[in-house]
């Protein structure tokens, strides 16, 4: 993805100094069409990332479960570590890198829904979730990143 905004910001860069006429929004528009497959973050990347906030939702989770033992009165759920913000912002930048910008029919983005709702794919059944009347396999986090990196 590197190597492909370096090459957009040259080649915008000497276009937009050779051509008075040069139009950059147009320009923008068609790098973005020829080069789509290239913008995206890589599969492993993105399975990486959705496995770390995995991870870090379970340790929360046996954080409270401990916390609660000590604390017999609260909840687990008021227990939990309040790390939200680094939470978030990972789940921004992939949706953001992955172009996850329209909202599935609970009014969550595909992430946030594969995540929270489907509990990183383990609540999924076949069926459960379409698009278009197509049935989605959310199952796993490769197939997530295949529905939003589908051209």
């Amino acid at each position: 993805m590197e190597k492909t905004l370096i090459k957009y910001f040259k080649l915008a860069t000497t276009y937009e100094a050779l051509d008075p006429t040069f139009n950059l929004e147009n320009f923008t528009e068609t790098f973005i069409k020829n080069n789509k497959n290239k913008l995206n973050m890589e599969k492993k990347l993105f399975i990486k990332s959705i496995e770390a906030i995995k991870k870090q939702y379970e340790y929360d989770n046996k954080i409270a479960i401990q916390f609660s033992k000590i604390f017999p009165n609260a909840f687990a759920a008021n227990l939990l570590p309040n790390n939200y913000l680094i939470n978030n912002a990972l789940i921004e930048i992939l949706q953001i890198e992955n172009n996850d910008l329209e909202l599935c029919t609970t009014g969550q983005s595909w992430i946030e829904y594969f995540c929270f709702e489907l509990n990183f794919g383990a609540k999924y059944k076949s069926g459960m979730v379409t698009k278009n009347g197509k049935n989605i396999d959310l199952s796993n986090s490769g197939m997530l990143w295949e529905l939003l990196n589908m051209n």
